[in-house]
């Protein structure tokens, strides 16, 4: 092709410009091959596709790490012809009206929306897609704003944070891509392909937040316990309502043949020899130490702790729970 271009500038001689009796420029069969804009980069290996979208990410910390949060106006133009098939087949509908009112954005479109959007995964890429992690797929939650909402773990994967990053959102239409899609959930990608370290390491916000909750208790408050509770539950409504802070000292109710499941198991299998100091009213003796308290022959002790600590573990219980079931 090179030397048929060469071919016919030595054929028309030095009168030729490269340009056409109109005077646009030539176009050889060369220059709609090679390019960014040739047939092989435009057409063959990148092609546009519909059903998919644009956003600015934000943090999301109520979302999972499987979800992500879409914007409606996004997802009443994705989901448009699922939303349409739900309204057609529920007869709710037909085919014209569902589509007007989709068009005029009727308040009556959005339950079938939200219906369509539920279990349907979509896949967010973030350029320059490097990486297996730099395309992963989420379960979408409609959100009111505009940007894409992110949960903080997986900003890792993606090399992504918080200050203008963009991604796109693409949606699997067929029922073999969805399944295809399922196995990009970040679930499944808990491990970095390349390096195998974490690829949902905690950091930054999630750092200094479980600091924060865990922070310790002040030696003045241990000496000065004012305020006792039955249970966990008790104390976080007592925090709910404002009546305590995330780090007021409490102590709480617990059950001794339950000690296993907060590390307690050694320190009380032999209190004589811990911390504990041994303190007798009357006929009943009570082993006192600055974080546990329990009278001898009883089935329960009081825990030393704070509405913070208590959050942090009913978090891990809710994902322990989740793992397992």
């Amino acid at each position: 092709m090179q030397s048929i271009n060469l071919y016919k500038m030595v054929s028309e001689g030095p009168h030729y410009t490269g340009r056409n009796i109109g005077e646009n420029p030539l176009k050889s069969l060369t220059d709609m091959l090679v390019g960014k804009t040739g047939r092989f980069r435009q057409n063959l290996l990148g092609k546009r596709v519909d059903y998919s979208a644009r956003s600015v990410i934000v943090v999301g910390p109520p979302m999972s790490h499987f979800e992500c949060g879409l914007p409606r106006d996004l997802a009443i133009i994705l989901f448009e012809f699922f939303a349409v098939h739900v309204m057609v087949q529920g007869k709710i509908a037909n085919y014209l009206s569902a589509m007007d009112n989709i068009e005029a954005r009727h308040p009556t479109v959005w339950p079938h929306i939200s219906k369509a959007v539920m279990g349907h995964p979509v896949l967010l890429n973030r350029a320059p897609t490097l990486h297996r992690l730099n395309i992963q797929a989420f379960l979408p939650q409609l959100v009111n704003e505009q940007a894409l909402y992110l949960h903080p773990l997986v900003c890792t994967g993606y090399n992504a944070d918080f200050d203008g990053d963009q991604m796109a959102v693409h949606l699997p239409l067929a029922l073999e891509a969805q399944y295809e899609a399922l196995n990009l959930l970040p679930v499944h990608n808990f491990w970095s392909p390349s390096t195998g370290e974490l690829a949902l390491p905690p950091s930054q916000d999630i750092v200094l937040g479980s600091i924060y909750l865990t922070d310790k208790i002040p030696r003045r408050q241990l000496k000065n316990p004012s305020l006792f509770s039955l249970s966990f539950s008790e104390v976080l409504t007592a925090y709910y309502n404002s009546k305590i802070t995330l780090h007021t000292f409490v102590w709480v109710r617990f059950k001794k043949t339950s000690a296993s499941e907060i590390g307690l198991s050694t320190l009380l299998a032999d209190p004589g020899r811990s911390n504990f100091k041994k303190l007798q009213f009357g006929s009943q003796i009570l082993y006192s130490h600055p974080l546990v308290r329990f009278k001898e022959n009883s089935n329960s002790l009081y825990l030393a702790t704070t509405p913070g600590r208590i959050l942090l573990n009913r978090a891990f219980e809710l994902t322990s729970d989740a793992i397992t079931t």
